[in-house]
C-alpha cells in the first residue's frame, strides 16, 4: 500500500523501485518517457520495531524515544499496528539506511517538509527541498505529522550531542567481539 501511495517512487529522490516497473508494462513507459531513474525500494518505519536482534538502530531510536519519556508511543504502535500505513515511507535503498540510521530526517514547515541530515552530502540525490507528501489516493493516509516530528527530534538529539557517533562505533565493536569475550 505504501508503494501506491508514494506513486511507486522513493519519496526523497523520485527514483522509481525498479521491482514496480519490471511488473507494470505503464510504470516502464512512464519511466522510459520522464527519463527517470530507478532503484530497489525499502518500506521505512517512521517509528520503528523495537527488534534489537533484527535491526540493532532501532534499538537506539527507543533509547532515545524513552530519554523525552514517549515509551508510550511504542505500545501503541505495537497494538495500531506497527506496520500501519501511517508509520511508514517508501525510500530508495540508501536513503532507507540513512533514515533508519537516524542521518536523515524530515523537518515539517507548514504543509512541506525540509529534507535534512547529518552531513550535506547525503542530500546530494534528493529531489529538490522542500517537498510537499502528497497521494492520489485520498483512502491511503500520509505519513504521520508527529511521527515524522518525533524521528527529527531524535535524530537532532542524536547527532548534535555526539550520541549517534559513539553508538556506531560502539556496535560495530560488538560486530568483533568473540563470543567468551
Amino acid at each position: 500500500k505504501a508503494l501506491v501511495r508514494d506513486s511507486f517512487q522513493c519519496i526523497v529522490t523520485g527514483s522509481y523501485d525498479w521491482q514496480s516497473v519490471n511488473q507494470s508494462h505503464e510504470l516502464e513507459q512512464e519511466v522510459c518517457d520522464s527519463h527517470s531513474q530507478i532503484c530497489y525500494s525499502e518500506c521505512a518505519h517512521i517509528l520503528p520495531a523495537n527488534d534489537i536482534d533484527a535491526k540493532h538502530y532501532d534499538a537506539s531510536f527507543w533509547t532515545i524515544i524513552k530519554c523525552f519519556d514517549h515509551q508510550d508511543l511504542f505500545e501503541k504502535l505495537i497494538s495500531d499496528g506497527i506496520h500501519a500505513l501511517d508509520n511508514v515511507m517508501t525510500f530508495s535503498y540508501d536513503i532507507y539506511m540513512m533514515f533508519n540510521t537516524l542521518k536523515l530526517w524530515f523537518e515539517a514547515i507548514e504543509n512541506t517538509y525540509m529534507i535534512q541530515a547529518a552531513k550535506s552530502y547525503y542530500l546530494d540525490k534528493c529531489k529538490a527541498n522542500p517537498i510537499t507528501l502528497t497521494t492520489q489516493y485520498p483512502n491511503l493516509p500520509l505519513p504521520n505529522p508527529t511521527y515524522l516530528r518525533i524521528h527529527a527530534a531524535c535524530c537532532r538529539v542524536a547527532y548534535l550531542s555526539g550520541i549517534a557517533e559513539y553508538m556506531e562505533e560502539t556496535l560495530d565493536g560488538l560486530d568483533n567481539i568473540e563470543v567468551l569475550s
